[in-house]
């Protein structure tokens, strides 16, 4: 593919299950959006990935606990190549609220010791000290919090199974999420 274009490696057509009352780190996508990632696209440092995504999301009031991303790759789509911060929920309680993510992982290495630097951003009213709907916005959580560094490895000669997935820090029915859409692709 010529330089400077994207590559689009996967998109929903469907809704990803809702997760809810669990603590089990779980995927959000639907099954056929867990794509592969073949040996040799990701074939020069610098190639970069971008994953957006965005769906609704609910909230227990006064303790909802966390929510954490994971970026997923590897052979059966199972090793953790990013993991956001837990990012803090408004102790206001948050029902069916929009919320969005978008992630740049940039290639720093490749071959078997590959890894990724990955900066985003979480969008939503069910971020902690968001205002109210009507009086300003939603909260902004910048990824990461602390300055950027390489993720942990992976290997990206072979074909990559790719997932997006979500752990809450709190089992509780209000505490839900679902994804609606997702793109990931490659900038070659």
């Amino acid at each position: 593919m010529a330089l400077g274009y994207m590559q689009l490696v996967s998109a929903c057509a469907s809704d990803g299950a809702t997760l809810t009352n669990s603590l089990v780190q779980t995927s959000l996508l639907p099954t056929g959006s867990r794509r592969i990632i073949t040996g040799g696209d990701l074939d020069f440092v610098g190639k970069t990935l971008h994953l957006k995504a965005s769906g609704r999301i609910s909230t227990l009031a006064a303790a909802p606990g966390t929510f954490t991303f994971f970026f997923m790759l590897g052979a059966t789509g199972a090793t953790v190549v990013y993991q956001s911060q837990a990012l803090a929920l408004n102790v206001n309680a948050k029902a069916n609220v929009t919320w969005r993510l978008e992630l740049e992982m940039q290639l720093r290495s490749i071959g078997t010791g590959a890894a990724l630097l990955t900066t985003g951003h979480f969008m939503s009213e069910a971020v902690i000290g968001s205002p109210a709907p009507g009086a300003g916005g939603s909260g902004v959580l910048l990824l990461p919090a602390t300055a950027p560094a390489p993720g942990p490895g992976f290997d990206s000669s072979i074909d990559n199974k790719t997932d997006l997935q979500g752990q809450w820090s709190v089992a509780n029915a209000a505490n839900s999420i679902t994804l609606h859409n997702y793109q990931l692709g490659i900038l070659n």
